[in-house]
């Protein structure tokens, strides 16, 4: 998606004189080349995108995460940290919304099976029985 902006200024004088201004503005969105998943070290996002009109050039934006900040986390929220954080990428145009939740889910539940299991709680020890008198 290609967005261009042309703004043309003319101020003429009677009868001959005239100024003439061009700007022309091309802003292009980056173009989604290849999306996934990384699971280790930290469980990561990655785009390999194409910025702008240069077909040539790739670039790579990863995302990511402590463990310890998706466990209990949904992909509604996450999505919606990612859209805040990154919203030149994450904002339904370059990658589509449902693309994205569905990787954030699958993330989600790897980091939620790689979770250690909680240790349980130690049971009370018994109070020690008092010497009768």
């Amino acid at each position: 998606l290609t967005l261009t902006l042309t703004l043309t200024l003319t101020l003429s004088r009677s009868p001959s004189p005239s100024l003439s201004l061009s700007l022309d503005l091309a802003m292009a969105l980056p173009e989604a080349l290849r999306f996934g998943l990384k699971f280790g070290p930290k469980p990561s996002l990655g785009l390999e995108y194409r910025p702008g009109a240069d077909p040539t050039r790739k670039e790579l934006l990863e995302v990511s995460f402590e463990p310890e900040e998706l466990l209990g986390e949904d992909a509604a929220r996450v999505y919606a940290g990612l859209t805040a954080a990154h919203p030149d990428f994450f904002n339904g145009e370059v990658v589509s919304e449902g693309q994205v939740l569905a990787l954030l889910e699958r993330l989600l539940r790897a980091v939620q099976a790689q979770a250690p299991a909680p240790e349980p709680e130690p049971e009370p020890e018994p109070e020690p029985e008092r010497a009768r008198a």
